[in-house]
């Protein structure tokens, strides 16, 4: 009767936790999920906002931020409630319909091959599309679980979980205003773009050269960027002759790799780290590699981006009447080395 017995209390110990407490461990896990994907998009906004761009659903700039903007709160606002239990048969149908888009939104992605990665912890956890999508589905059914079986929120005294939540929406709403450069990028939407050979070329903190005096060629780039690492043959060349503008490469790989990728080509020009903040604002939302003529700080011409440069792409290269060095004079020369 004893083993009986005990096997009646696990049984209904196993049961009662599967309906009381089960539920509301999983939608708190994910809400912790959320929460700590909207800390993280906060801290990289210009990455996220370039992410949202590659899944090619929506090109419009403004939908683009407000869309980033907008999940940042979401994700914070709806992982704070469902860590809370907060009104759990409130707080889920939000949190089920943003998976839904994320699932969708991935699975667009994975169907298209729009992008290898799906953005949702941006340079924290690299993920492919599909592997988001597996992980979004198996979230999304941890929260339908919630909804059904979730029957143990309780009030907080003085409305701390109310208090919570405002918590959440202000720092959501204010987070990425004051970590990235969120703020440049609306100043641009409103104002426009800048009028041709007036734009200043920001680089905050370089101290290497002083690139508000005398020409320079700007490349920003990656180490481990396949068309990076084919246009090093053409900088090689631009910045062994002395009559072209000096060669500063930009990127924001660790100094052991900046290390390794100078002695693998034998770099003469300077090869610099730079915060991830002044990588992201200097690309914009081109693709690396990036080169950028600018002459006493302001950007003359944005060369290329994205599949390097070679001879015959250069010929056509119109430089601003501003730079002594002239068109012909490039061309001449590229075409001597093709």
């Amino acid at each position: 009767m004893s083993e009986q017995k005990i096997n009646s209390n696990s049984a209904s110990f196993f049961s009662k936790f599967i309906k009381q407490r089960l539920p509301a461990i999983l939608t708190c896990l994910v809400g912790l999920v959320l929460l700590v994907s909207g800390l993280q998009k906060s801290f990289e906004v210009d990455l996220f906002i370039r992410q949202i761009g590659d899944y090619d659903i929506i090109s419009n700039p403004v939908l683009i931020l407000l869309g980033a903007w907008g999940i940042i709160i979401v994700e914070f606002c709806l992982g704070t409630a469902l860590i809370l239990n907060y009104r759990p048969k409130i707080a889920i149908p939000p949190a089920v319909l943003l998976l839904l888009v994320f699932i969708g939104a991935t699975g667009w992605a994975w169907y298209t091959g729009a992008t290898d990665d799906c953005g949702c912890f941006g340079s924290w956890v690299e993920r492919t599309p599909a592997e988001a999508m597996i992980e979004d589905i198996v979230f999304l059914g941890f929260l339908l679980f919630g909804w059904v079986f979730n029957k143990t929120s309780r009030n907080w005294p003085f409305h701390l979980k109310e208090g919570l939540l405002a918590l959440a929406l202000i720092i959501g709403f204010t987070l990425p205003l004051l970590t990235g450069t969120l703020p440049d990028r609306i100043n641009r939407l409103i104002s426009g773009p800048v009028e041709e050979g007036k734009e200043i070329f920001n680089l905050h903190g370089f101290s290497s050269h002083d690139l508000s005096k005398g020409r320079y060629l700007v490349v920003v780039m990656a180490t481990d960027c396949s068309h990076c690492r084919a246009l090093m043959e053409d900088l090689i060349i631009i910045g062994d002759e002395d009559e072209l503008p000096p060669v500063i490469a930009l990127v924001m790989n660790d100094e052991e790799q900046i290390e390794d990728f100078i002695d693998e080509f034998d770099l003469e020009f300077g090869l610099y780290q730079v915060p991830d903040d002044d990588f992201w604002r200097l690309l914009e939302d081109g693709e690396i590699p990036r080169t950028i003529l600018i002459d006493n700080g302001i950007i003359i011409q944005y060369i290329h981006e994205g599949n390097g440069i070679g001879s015959s792409q250069l010929l056509g290269i119109k430089l601003n009447s501003s730079i002594t060095i002239s068109a012909s004079f490039i061309s001449i020369f590229f075409t001597s080395v093709a």
